[in-house]
């Protein structure tokens, strides 16, 4: 039986280790000279709005930096608090100006090489709840032109063809994955649209294959 009172406030308890939140300036916190991250400029801008614009949300994670201490194995001109994680929330954060918040704690250069190539890696690996996802989608595009955008790009990484395009004719196949809409229609051939590009038909099918490439590019160029 789940004690009521944990359902409803937060419970702090003992643990062991010296992971800690602090705000700090984000000048301070030196860029890891292994980071394999490139931000395309759309993943920064979505950023910058998410944070720091009034119709934003203000910061909802924090970055990570290792302290590199001496006593973990690093050498002395190493030996230099680096960031691990949150290089473009950083680059973001200077150029706005105001503290930004860390995780900070110790690790050796083993440890840190590990937590490098894995932390965002194995997060991807999780798969998503088709339902929940356009659900959340749908909802969050509706705030303004920058998460509309961001929507969509998510919604491609994840195989769905988000967005309500009725001023071009579409009907609603909002959230849809690929598979259940070729599956409504057999065949594919219904014209659900018009290419406010090039003004031809789009077809039913046309959407599955669309969402197809735009995934198979994402894996490409990630």
């Amino acid at each position: 039986m789940v004690d009521e009172k944990v359902l409803k406030e937060l419970v702090e308890v003992e643990a062991e280790g010296d992971l800690r939140l602090v705000w700090i300036d984000p000048n301070t916190a030196v860029e890891n000279e292994r980071n394999w991250r490139i931000h395309p400029s759309n993943q920064t801008e979505a950023v910058r709005h998410l944070i720091f614009e009034e119709d934003g949300v203000g910061w909802a994670g924090a970055g990570l930096i290792n302290e590199r201490k001496m006593e973990d194995g690093w050498a002395e001109e190493e030996a230099i608090p680096t960031l691990i994680d949150g290089h473009d929330r950083r680059k973001v954060a200077i150029e706005e100006g105001g503290a930004m918040p860390f995780l900070v704690g110790s690790w050796g250069p083993d440890d840190e090489k590990a937590i490098l190539a894995t932390l965002d890696p194995i997060g991807a690996m999780a798969v998503a709840d088709v339902d929940k996802l356009s659900e959340l989608l749908e909802f969050v595009s509706k705030r303004d032109s920058v998460a509309a955008e961001l929507c969509m790009d998510i919604a491609a990484m994840n195989n769905l063809f988000l967005g309500s395009l009725d001023d071009i004719g579409f009907k609603d196949v909002v959230g849809k994955p690929k598979t259940e809409i070729e599956e409504e229609e057999e065949g594919g051939d219904e014209v659900v649209g018009i290419c406010p590009n090039c003004g031809e038909p789009i077809l039913l099918r046309d959407i599955g294959d669309m969402n197809g490439k735009v995934s198979e590019l994402q894996k490409d160029i990630g």
